[in-house]
C-alpha cells in the first residue's frame, strides 16, 4: 500500500501560461503534504534543452523521496507544432525525455494527457516510446 504520494511536474509558468492559477514554484504542498509537490516551472517558449535540465531537478528531488511507483502524465503539447504550445520542444526531445524516464527506477506507468492533432502528434509519441524503451 503507498502511504503517501508526491507529485512533481515540468510546465510553462503559470505567470505566462495556462492555467495561470496554479503551479507556481513556492507550491510545495501544506500540512502533512509539505514539501511533497515540486513544480519547475519554465519561460514561454522554453526549448527541449531548458525542458531537460528541468527534468534532471525534478528527478532529482523524485529521487530523494523515494517512490514505491511513478506515474508519468506525457504532455505532448510541448512540442512546437501543438496549437496551444507553450513550449517549442522537437520531436527528437521526445525521445530524450524518453531515454531520461526510463532510468527512473521502480515500476511506472506512463498516461498520455496532452497533446492535440496535429501531423507530428504520433511522430512524437513514438519517439517518446523508443526513446523509453532503449532508456
Amino acid at each position: 500500500m503507498i502511504r503517501c504520494c508526491s507529485i512533481g511536474s515540468v510546465h510553462v509558468d503559470p505567470a505566462d501560461f495556462y492555467p495561470f492559477y496554479w503551479g507556481a514554484a513556492q507550491e510545495v504542498g501544506a500540512g502533512e503534504g509539505k514539501g511533497y509537490n515540486c513544480n519547475v516551472p519554465l519561460p514561454l517558449g522554453a526549448d527541449g534543452i531548458a525542458f531537460l535540465q528541468a527534468l534532471s531537478r525534478l528527478l532529482s528531488a523524485l529521487t530523494e523521496f523515494k517512490p514505491q511507483a511513478i506515474v508519468i502524465a506525457l504532455g505532448l503539447d510541448a512540442h512546437k507544432d501543438d496549437p496551444l504550445a507553450g513550449m517549442t520542444l522537437e520531436t527528437e526531445d521526445f525521445y530524450r525525455i524518453g531515454q531520461r524516464l526510463a532510468q527512473v527506477k521502480g515500476p511506472k506507468v506512463i498516461v498520455q494527457e496532452g497533446g492535440y492533432p496535429t501531423d507530428s502528434l504520433s511522430d512524437n509519441l513514438a519517439a517518446f516510446l523508443q526513446g523509453f524503451e532503449w532508456g
